[in-house]
């Protein structure tokens, strides 16, 4: 049984973890607790109470409760079992550290020429079983502190709600990866060490986060901000008054994005810009950027976690199943939007395949308008099938291989059969969709809405076969002789955008068409325009860039392949 080495680090830098000694499988699992709070004072933790919880709701129940050892030198002081193997992968667990006192260390050894200080702090670990069981570094520091107050609102919502407003609040906190997956996620918050990878955090936490550890360490109310009364009362009073004002505005922008309030953070950002002079023009764009993605209902974790559960094979299909099965395709679509126009005014001319030079706002932006542009064709894609999850489901899924639903090589007869013979007849109407499929010219339907036309294209598509009954389904085109793409739909409304409960019919009814803010209707061909070279805006080497490289290798062959309307049809034929 290998050793796992917790570390609790409660003040700004790691001077060493445990020993190479070996362990017999029935030991205890023993950790090392090592401090050191500044430049000139180090210490490890002993005798402090270590208790380990399980969560259920809000209620915690308490499980194990250990020392921390006494020892002459780091490699025997300040261990303590965590029962690692004893927790359930999927309950929810705290680790709470408490009391004892704080040894100095020099060249490795007690420092017994100084004395002990008792600790007044408490730290805390916030994590889930099979999250503390995938490293064998973990650190219990400022940043876990942090993170599990941000979390204690959350106590009692569902599991995956809770990962959610985990991986929201790890990434606004954290800006670059620490543990070198290509990913901002929980293993990077056990890996955190606050000397060598506090340039790792966003700009605010760089700043204050020595102040935050200072507080705990004394005991004093954990406190987000700064504490005012460190405040002078010299010539200079005026001059940090109005820092600690600037500061406190950009923690007032951190904060409601923490919190939620993203509709404050854009009114803010965009209608009080010159107020927050403190912070420059990309910061405070990349923030816009970032509310906008919390307003569209999803964190850079959904994303990077949807892309972890598909990526075993690259399948495109089950990235969009997996990160749009909750949403409102339409509604999501509309925010994204416009956090890309705000990403893309900051990377603007940049090459994001090598980042060296950039500054944290240019770094990020790159990463995060890969994810919103991937997320982006994804839901525009659950649109061409309609907006509705349960198609996407079954396409993603399939079903049974030998049932009569068996058509286009998913196992499934729906929308996303019509929806790709639909792009086959956009792209050339001799093709054939499929043996068992075929579509009929219906013509022009003309969408009326405040006096405005919207000229589209009616095809009727019968998908099925002669043994099992074909299915008849209506799709959209935009109305155009040589660029026919479809359309984006939302559900089912007459020809004046008024929604119904009917089927469509290809006569009263039909699928609705999106219209965009500027009143042009929304087609898939300019969905997948705005994700060329999508796999581009990742830095080389990372993981993420490897996994989209995956997807569109997986539709057109090639890493370097651009997405077209062509690809996809055929992609959704055959998947």
């Amino acid at each position: 049984m290998k050793k796992i080495k917790l570390l609790i680090i409660l003040g700004l830098i790691l001077i060493g973890c445990g020993g190479n000694d070996r362990e017999n499988i029935n030991e205890k699992k023993s950790i090392n607790t090592v401090l050191k709070l500044n430049t000139s004072e180090f210490g490890v933790l002993v005798n402090a109470t270590v208790n380990i919880y399980e969560l259920d709701g809000k209620n915690k129940k308490i499980l194990f409760t250990e020392t921390t050892s006494m020892g002459n030198n780091i490699n025997n002081i300040g261990r303590f079992n965590p029962h690692v193997h004893e927790l359930d992968d999927n309950k929810l667990y705290i680790y709470e550290t408490i009391g004892g006192e704080r040894y100095p260390i020099k060249d490795n050894l007690i420092d017994n020429s100084r004395i002990a200080t008792p600790n007044i702090g408490i730290f805390h670990l916030f994590i889930k079983g099979k999250d503390i069981k995938k490293t064998k570094k973990i650190h219990i520091t400022v940043l876990s502190e942090i993170i599990y107050q941000k979390m204690l609102p959350s106590l009692g919502l569902s599991t995956s709600q809770i990962d959610n407003k985990l991986g929201y609040f790890l990434r606004r906190i954290i800006s670059k990866d620490i543990n070198g997956d290509g990913l901002v996620n929980v293993l990077d918050m056990l890996h955190y060490h606050p000397m060598n990878n506090k340039t790792n955090l966003s700009s605010y936490y760089q700043k204050y986060i020595d102040k935050m550890s200072k507080n705990i360490l004394e005991g004093k109310a954990f406190d987000f901000n700064i504490d005012s009364s460190s405040t002078n009362t010299n010539t200079s009073t005026s001059t940090n008054t109005n820092n600690l004002n600037n500061s406190l505005s950009e923690a007032t922008i951190q904060e409601a994005l923490d919190d939620g309030n993203y509709d404050y953070v854009i009114g803010q950002l965009i209608n009080n810009r010159a107020t927050y002079s403190d912070m420059s023009d990309d910061k405070i764009n990349m923030n816009i950027a970032g509310a906008y993605v919390g307003k569209s209902g999803y964190t850079v974790f959904d994303i990077t976690g949807a892309m972890a559960s598909s990526n075993s094979n690259n399948r495109l299909n089950g990235f969009i199943f997996d990160v749009t099965k909750d949403n409102d395709a339409l509604s999501t679509l509309k925010s994204l939007n416009k956090a890309d126009n705000y990403y893309s005014s900051i990377i603007n001319g940049l090459n994001c395949t090598d980042t060296t030079g950039f500054t944290d706002e240019q770094e990020s932006s790159c990463f995060n308008l890969g994810l919103v542009r991937l997320t982006s064709l994804s839901n525009s894609v659950k649109l061409l099938f309609g907006g509705e999850s349960q198609t996407v489901k079954k396409w993603a899924e399939g079903v049974d291989i030998n049932s009569s639903e068996d058509l286009n090589g998913n196992g499934v007869v729906d929308s996303s059969d019509a929806s790709a013979c639909a792009i086959v007849y956009a792209n050339n109407p001799n093709d054939n969709c499929r043996n068992g499929s075929m579509f009929t010219y219906r013509g022009k339907v003309l969408f009326n809405r405040s006096g405005l036309e919207h000229k589209t294209t009616l095809i009727e598509v019968d998908v099925g076969s002669a043994e099992h009954g074909y299915s008849t389904f209506y799709k959209l085109l935009t109305n155009k002789s040589t660029d026919n793409s479809p359309l984006l739909t939302n559900g089912i409304c007459d020809k004046n955008f008024n929604t119904t409960t009917q089927e469509a019919d290809g006569g009263n009814y039909f699928p609705c068409p999106i219209v965009d803010e500027n009143g042009v209707l929304m087609n898939i061909k300019d969905s997948l325009l705005l994700s060329d070279n999508i796999q581009n805006l990742f830095p080389t080497g990372s993981a993420t860039k490897t996994t989209v490289e995956g997807y569109i290798n997986n539709i057109t062959g090639s890493k370097e392949g651009v997405i077209t309307q062509n690809n996809l049809s055929d992609y959704l034929r055959t998947h």
